[in-house]
């Protein structure tokens, strides 16, 4: 895996979190968490070309380059899985972007 220097979490996503942390904590799972992300069109496209950038369009597993046209789409993996620590479910510092080809071998292994 690539290591990673994170930066500070994206303005638009970090507001979406916050302005929704109250409902973010009723959700009853890490996945209800992040699926309400997916609606808000751009905290989730803020998220992902943040980072992008801060990994130079480079999948964290493979090293094959990603980007954002159409047959280069972005995966967002949790370091730590959504599914046993909620709390880290939006924190930006637990996130990080792959290929979609390396995102579908890390759930085959799971």
């Amino acid at each position: 895996m690539k290591h990673i220097q994170k930066n500070s979490s994206p303005v638009i996503f970090q507001q979406w979190v916050d302005d929704n942390n109250e409902q973010l904590q009723e959700k009853p799972t890490g996945e209800a968490i992040w699926d309400s992300l997916h609606k808000n069109k751009n905290a989730k496209e803020s998220l992902q070309v943040s980072l992008l950038e801060e990994q130079g369009y480079i999948c964290a597993y493979c090293g094959t380059r990603i980007g954002k046209k159409e047959g280069e789409t972005l995966s967002v993996e949790h370091f730590k899985p959504k599914s046993s620590f909620k709390e880290l479910t939006l924190a930006y510092s637990n996130l990080f972007g792959c290929c979609k080809i390396s995102q579908e071998n890390s759930k085959e292994k799971v």
